[in-house]
């Protein structure tokens, strides 16, 4: 994803720069469309079974450390505490696909930070299993935010679903971007 900066968006139009607020406006929609266009053709590419995976070497410390360096401005924003370990068990060099774990990793923080007014988003990831072979980890990320209603959670992995219309109000979000994510990690064990 490109992301656009305000410096870039305040050009000069008719001899006047375009107000910062403006700007960001521009440059916050711009982002949410480019953000539900990728979701929208990755949610094709699960469902048709033609999701490609690069299997590359990863390093999780410098994705998840990357993610949340990205994502820190964000959570500086709204003066929430944003922070990650990756637990010694996870080893440096593992293969897999940085590009899709980084893309799942950024929507669960961005969820996290979005619906979290105050307090933190905390990132961990430990190794569960381990073989010769394959490394299964584990990624959570936690955040003092609004939660999930118990009656609402079974709907959370539903394509074009949200825990109740007024979080589609309040927060925006089109319900694609969970149930993608799924596809994603389970592309990724095949």
């Amino acid at each position: 994803m490109s992301r656009v900066t305000n410096e870039e968006l305040a050009a000069q139009v008719r001899g006047q720069t375009v107000p910062t607020r403006f700007a960001e406006t521009v440059r916050n929609s711009a982002e949410s469309l480019l953000t539900i266009i990728n979701d929208i053709l990755d949610f094709s590419k699960v469902e048709a079974g033609k999701l490609v995976f690069e299997i590359v070497d990863l390093d999780v410390r410098d994705v998840v450390e990357d993610t949340v360096e990205l994502m820190a401005e964000r959570a500086r924003s709204k003066k929430i505490e944003l922070a990650s370990l990756v637990h010694t068990d996870v080893g440096t060099r593992l293969r897999g696909d940085p590009g899709r774990f980084r893309q799942v990793l950024l929507n669960l923080v961005g969820n996290a930070i979005k619906f979290t007014q105050e307090g933190e988003v905390f990132v961990n990831v430990t190794a569960v299993e381990q073989t010769e072979k394959d490394t299964l980890l584990r990624v959570e990320v936690n955040d003092t935010g609004i939660g999930i209603e118990k009656e609402a959670q079974p709907k959370l992995f539903e394509a074009f679903t949200q825990a109740d219309s007024s979080t589609t109000r309040r927060y925006g979000g089109t319900g694609l971007a969970r149930p993608t994510k799924v596809g994603l990690c389970a592309g990724s064990r095949r």
